[in-house]
């Protein structure tokens, strides 16, 4: 029995209990946040480092310039969240759905991610530079950069995806399934080891592995 079958990335466990609804500045308020729903949501230049959101539901939530450094996410779901830069770097997202968000840049750098899925979203420049991330999901998403330099990553997928380019330097991938993505742009491409891409993306790249060894084609 072979041992290297590829392995899917788990979904995140979202299933949320009753919620009290809670005032839109109650993300502001309040240093932790347990079973709440809130609409609404302006947190634009907000700081909002350490924060935890535990089993929350946030509906349109508006976060440009916001920081939430060391930030923990648990157990949530956000829907419609709006920034053109968001500072996430460092903190904790444990099963958690982002659902038909739009982020011009997002930095997850550093991050510490599990069971998390980004669906049906719009990301410009998404950072995961040193980040160790597992059972990782972009679904119907589209992004413009994906950098993972310095990552660790296992288990990931982009079901219905588009990356126009993706950054590998000195990434670690395991499980990483790239099959229909179709970037135009991968650097470096000897860190797609680890990763499965199909015959399609096999052709496409098949001048830059040429030019990684070395050889000449004629």
């Amino acid at each position: 029995m072979p041992t290297d079958r590829l392995q899917a990335p788990t979904e995140p466990r979202v299933a949320l209990p009753p919620l009290d609804d809670a005032a839109p500045s109650a993300v502001h308020d309040a240093a932790v946040l347990d079973r709440a729903h809130l609409v609404d949501v302006d947190s634009t230049g907000a700081d909002l480092a350490e924060i935890a959101l535990s089993e929350c539901h946030v509906e349109r939530w508006q976060a440009t310039g916001a920081v939430l450094r060391h930030a923990h996410l648990v157990e949530s779901r956000v829907e419609r969240l709006d920034a053109a830069e968001l500072d996430a770097s460092r903190s904790v997202w444990r099963d958690v759905e982002v659902v038909a968000s739009r982020i011009g840049s997002i930095d997850l750098s550093d991050a510490s991610i599990r069971s998390v899925a980004f669906v049906g979203c719009k990301l410009g420049h998404v950072n995961l530079r040193a980040a160790r991330a597992r059972d990782l999901t972009f679904r119907d998403c589209t992004i413009d950069t994906l950098d993972v330099g310095d990552a660790e990553l296992e288990r990931a997928a982009f079901p219905g995806s588009s990356v126009h380019t993706l950054e590998l330097p000195r990434a670690t991938l395991r499980h990483v399934d790239l099959r229909g993505l179709e970037p135009r742009v991968v650097t470096p491409v000897e860190s797609l080891a680890g990763a499965v891409i199909d015959d399609v993306q096999l052709s496409l790249l098949a001048p830059a592995f040429a030019a990684h060894l070395g050889i000449r084609v004629v």
